[in-house]
């Protein structure tokens, strides 16, 4: 027979219940408390940097970005170890500190004008080219759609309103951010500009029939997340995890995949550079096929990031499990 709990156990389980439940409910006051002082002061932010001049914004932006480099000391040692990674056996450890000050600066300006976007409505054909644009305007005219996997390079918030602006329909599937009111900010700043926005926690149905429409859907692909599907790729030389879900369901539709990512040229104008549209191989495992696609569209990532190591976001844990 199984013993009986004696009252002295059941006392003690009922107080380690008991006081897990109360550090969940500190955690999540001491979190909403955060946010709550997070919110006024982002909100402050944005309201400058849309009424400022784009010069005196982006100088607010690099003073901003040089203190963050200093006060978030967790981001700035990933943002180091993940550049010595990659960069350790070809870079000095103070030419790495130094491009390390410079992706905090850039992921900075690319926050701005995203920030901006609704002033940049009849300015943004003039703010950037374009690099093979035959190959996503091709792509688009086949009607079912386009899925553009790209990454968090340069300034991408600005690729849907661009395309958008030159008469293609589009949309993005965005991450929910961790406070709601900073995402209702997001989501209707994409809305503004013209670009549907699709939350990450919509349906398959819902990312079919957007495809179906003839839409532009853009999918970033170079985080980890637990919320989706992932396959193991391979990453500046190292597995990595990428979703697979996108390139799936291109096969699916029979939606071209075109890769794509934009960066900031030396006069803070942008150019958007469209890769290779990927066709799919008529092959029995559609499974494996999509892998590949995968890796072909993470490689092309890799090379412009490469070309263009400031650019990127390094402070997030890419090569992590």
């Amino acid at each position: 027979m199984t013993p009986v709990n004696s009252p002295s156990e059941i006392l003690s389980v009922q107080l380690n219940t008991s006081s897990t439940n109360s550090n969940k409910i500190l955690r999540k006051i001491r979190k909403k408390l955060k946010n709550d002082l997070i919110f006024p002061f982002l909100s402050a932010l944005i309201f400058v940097f849309r009424i400022l001049p784009r010069k005196t914004a982006f100088l607010l932006a690099k003073i901003l970005a040089r203190l963050a480099f200093w006060i978030l000391p967790k981001e700035r040692k990933k943002t180091i170890e993940n550049l010595t990674l990659v960069f350790g056996k070809e870079k000095s450890e103070a030419e790495i500190k130094k491009l390390a000050q410079e992706v905090f600066i850039n992921l900075a300006l690319s926050g701005v004008d995203a920030i901006r976007l609704i002033k940049y409505q009849d300015k943004i054909a003039q703010m950037v080219e374009v690099e093979n644009e035959e190959i996503f305007d091709e792509a688009y005219r086949r009607g079912k759609g386009i899925m553009t996997l790209t990454g968090h390079v340069g300034c991408f918030e600005l690729m849907g309103p661009y395309f958008n602006q030159k008469g293609y329909k589009t949309a993005v599937i965005g991450r929910e951010l961790y406070d709601k009111r900073l995402d209702k900010i997001l989501v209707e700043n994409r809305e503004k500009s013209g670009v549907q926005n699709i939350p990450n926690s919509s349906s398959v149905k819902e990312i079919i029939r957007v495809l179906k429409e003839g839409k532009a859907l853009g999918v970033l692909i170079d985080q980890n997340s637990s919320k989706v599907r992932n396959v193991k790729v391979i990453f500046f030389g190292r597995t990595v995890n990428a979703p697979v879900g996108p390139a799936l369901i291109a096969l699916k539709t029979g939606s071209p995949i075109v890769p794509l990512a934009i960066v900031r040229n030396s006069n803070n104008s942008y150019r958007i550079i469209v890769g290779q549209k990927l066709e799919a191989k008529e092959v029995e495992d559609i499974e494996k096929e999509a892998v590949r696609l995968t890796q072909e569209c993470t490689l092309f990532l890799e090379q412009i990031i490469k070309k263009y190591p400031a650019q990127w976001v390094w402070m997030h844990n890419r090569w992590g499990d």
